[in-house]
């Protein structure tokens, strides 16, 4: 058998790719049952318009076949927040700065490739939060996949596993790494060494979110700005204000008195 192509890790360039990822996402998550299905075929929330989020792909040739992404501390906080802000809280007021690591997918259901795909996507946004200056990484993971992060990844734990609503209440620990700490000869496997010891590649220019795409992922076949509460609203006004959420609820006003 013909060896198969190496896969490329980058952050998302394009809508096409943005999308991709969180169609596969989706896929996932309701082949596990996190989630159902969406009409739109995406897993997506609010945090993913933040410019400073990053969704990281595997490509193989022009096909995303795995995906993982990254979310810096903002007014709209972290998406751990729904289910740990009595843990989050007193870090931020330590000063510390944060970040949030998750929505890994991956297309292939093989063991071995997805930990090795794994470790290049997490080595992207391991290189991305240094270059943050980011004081804690925080992951939740069910408690099974608990170890894997803990022993190959340094990841340590910050709280006991709760329900998590966001994921159809299945259980969920929230861990923690502070990569300040953490260098590649500490690593416990040798391959975790040498696919951390050195930062990726520069890979160009990474996708964001603008007011099209916006509207386009939150107000299209599905309503996911109704969703989101006052609270979350304003604080994506206030973290992405190039997006004009005013002008936005206005518009589907508008539509609902037609």
């Amino acid at each position: 058998m013909p060896a198969e192509a190496p896969l490329a890790y980058r952050p998302a360039r394009t809508r096409g790719e943005f999308e991709s990822a969180l169609r596969l996402v989706h896929d996932n998550y309701v082949h596990c049952g996190y989630m159902t299905p969406e009409p739109d075929g995406l897993r997506i929330g609010p945090h993913h318009a933040l410019p400073s989020a990053r969704t990281f792909v595997a490509l193989l040739g022009e096909e995303v076949v795995a995906t993982l992404s990254l979310f810096l501390d903002s007014p709209l906080c972290l998406p751990a927040d729904a289910l740990f802000a009595d843990r989050l809280g007193p870090l931020r007021t330590a000063g510390c700065r944060l970040a949030e690591v998750g929505m890994f997918a991956d297309r292939r259901r093989q063991i071995a490739r997805s930990f090795e795909v794994l470790l290049y996507l997490m080595q992207q946004a391991f290189w991305t939060i240094r270059r943050h200056c980011v004081d804690h990484l925080l992951i939740t993971v069910h408690p099974r996949h608990a170890p894997f992060y803990r022993k190959l990844l340094s990841f340590e734990p910050l709280a006991d596993a709760r329900p998590y609503e966001a994921v159809g209440n299945v259980p969920a620990e929230l861990l923690d790494l502070q990569p300040a700490s953490v260098s590649a000869d500490q690593a416990r496997s040798h391959r975790v060494r040498e696919v951390f010891g050195a930062p990726p590649v520069p890979a160009g220019p990474a996708y964001v979110m603008d007011p099209v795409d916006f509207r386009r992922f939150f107000a299209g076949r599905v309503d996911r700005l109704g969703r989101l509460s006052q609270a979350q609203r304003l604080a994506v006004r206030q973290a992405c204000p190039h997006l004009d959420l005013d002008a936005l609820e206005a518009r589907a006003i508008g539509m609902d008195g037609l």
